[in-house]
């Protein structure tokens, strides 16, 4: 289901990932399943990130910000430059300033408020449904088998955002969608939103801090944010209220090491798959030696994106996604 190269090197040919071989035009591969190839493009020190262009597979060309102290997910090749002792003591300061996690729980009247705020949401996307067409009944059931959207659904959402959002953020959903889709834990987009849907009472946060504070101001306000969240899961909520069959079924498919515990998500979104034969790909593929496939029948309100109405969703990967509101569980 997903690519790979069956003649990729053994890991003894690699060095492993330290601060010393963040020099820009630096080879290196992932430590995931895959050892998916990179180039080290930059460094941001300002913000404590290093930028890696992904050079094969899904995200082919893709460019993602990590962590500096996240240099140990990855490994190079021997013979790549090494950054000198003043620029490795730069990184290492940084990482002392930055390197810090927040906790965010949720609090009960905050849910409650959001949850009612939702709700009112979810009555007006119902109605802008039916006045634009929508089927009382929508079946799923084909989009599902084919792990494809539904294309009118991409459309009526992108005609109601337009419709719904503030000026200036037609363009927000997109972009969140994008790069929750290709690495959510690149830079600070998509984790401010997090924490924005922690201080909501949505779900709880345990992560990163905010490094770039530009990524909650302006046109990326918490306040513009929080209103994108809320029109948002209104809407992908009133479509899948129109859903047939009745019925909303998940599944996961989670590689675990001997001696873990089941962990929750930490971070405030949790995705599975409308489709089984996806989770059982995850399940069957998982590299650790523990692996555990759930499924689980939600109600709607969970819902924060799905690849029904998520353009994003129906490009490079197509594994009929469902985003949810994490709340203490696997799924």
């Amino acid at each position: 289901m997903y690519q790979s190269d069956p003649a990729a090197l053994p890991d003894d040919q690699f060095s492993a990932g330290s601060l010393s071989w963040l020099v820009p035009g630096n080879h290196a591969r992932m430590l995931d399943a895959r050892r998916t190839p990179a180039r080290v493009t930059g460094i941001d020190t300002q913000h404590g990130y290093f930028e890696v262009e992904i050079l094969a597979f899904e995200d082919s060309g893709a460019r993602w910000l990590v962590p500096l102290e996240e240099v140990s997910h990855y490994q190079f090749a021997p013979e790549s430059a090494c950054a000198d002792a003043i620029a490795v003591a730069s990184m290492e300061n940084i990482i002392r300033q930055l390197d810090v996690t927040v906790r965010i729980a949720v609090e009960q009247e905050s849910h409650r408020e959001t949850m009612q705020q939702v709700a009112a949401e979810r009555a007006r996307a119902d109605a802008w449904l039916a006045a634009h067409g929508a089927p009382d009944t929508i079946d799923v059931t084909p989009h599902i088998a084919s792990r494809r959207g539904s294309q009118e659904a991409i459309r009526w959402l992108a005609e109601y955002l337009a419709e719904s959002l503030p000026p200036g953020l037609p363009d927000m959903d997109d972009r969140i969608a994008s790069k929750y889709v290709s690495n959510p834990g690149s830079g600070d987009l998509v984790r401010a939103h997090l924490i924005t849907m922690a201080r909501l009472g949505l779900c709880g946060y345990h992560g990163k801090i905010i490094r770039d504070e530009s990524s909650m101001s302006g046109t990326w306000s918490e306040e513009r944010r929080a209103a994108h969240i809320r029109i948002r899961s209104g809407f992908v909520q009133a479509l899948w209220s129109r859903a047939a069959p009745a019925g909303l079924m998940l599944y996961r498919g989670i590689g675990l090491q001997t001696d873990a515990e089941f962990e929750p998500s930490r971070v405030g979104l949790i995705s599975a798959s409308m489709s089984r034969s996806v989770a059982e790909s995850h399940f069957d593929s998982a590299t650790s030696p523990t692996a555990v496939l759930m499924r689980r029948e939600l109600p709607v309100q969970r819902l924060f994106m799905t690849f029904l109405e998520t353009a994003a969703m129906n490009g490079k990967y197509l594994e009929a996604e469902a985003v949810l509101f994490a709340d203490g569980r696997l799924i």
